[in-house]
């Protein structure tokens, strides 16, 4: 099995999702006991999507600060510093965390609608990380690694 190095603050790539996802359930949980929520998988599924959500923003957030510089003309120029993998932080990072999210979200539109409606959340759940993944990738990833 293959090592994954980090650099600088590249190791928020691998605790913040995991973070997310053991944090976001207990709390999760917690709010559901104390509002008396009787469902037991709606709860943690909504705090799972709230913290995974809550570790891409920041992933994000500390790749923009460690991994760009503003030029003077106002435009942004990213490396990759900070990498877990070989990937910048800011694209490494918020994909596992949209990752973690997809199965949540789903859950949450099959208890918030019907439940026949998980696979259609799972659907729009991939595709929206995939999308961002991907747009992340391109506006700040690919100058620095792709030739």
């Amino acid at each position: 099995m293959g090592r994954v190095k980090t650099t600088g603050y590249g190791w928020t790539g691998s605790v913040l999702p995991p973070l997310g996802l053991v944090g976001g359930a207990v709390l999760g949980a917690a709010v559901g006991t104390a509002l008396g929520a009787e469902d037991v998988l709606m709860p943690p599924a909504a705090g799972i999507l709230v913290a995974e959500l809550l570790a891409a923003a920041t992933m994000f957030l500390i790749g923009l600060a460690k991994n760009s510089t503003r030029t003077p003309e106002g435009r942004r120029v990213w490396t990759n510093t900070h990498k877990y993998g070989r990937y910048g932080v800011q694209w490494s990072g918020v994909t596992i965390a949209l990752a973690f999210a997809t199965l949540p979200f789903a859950v949450t539109v099959g208890k918030l609608t019907q439940r026949e409606l998980i696979w259609a959340g799972l659907v729009v759940a991939f595709a929206a990380a995939a999308g961002i993944s991907r747009l992340i990738y391109v506006k700040t990833c690919a100058d620095a690694i792709d030739p």
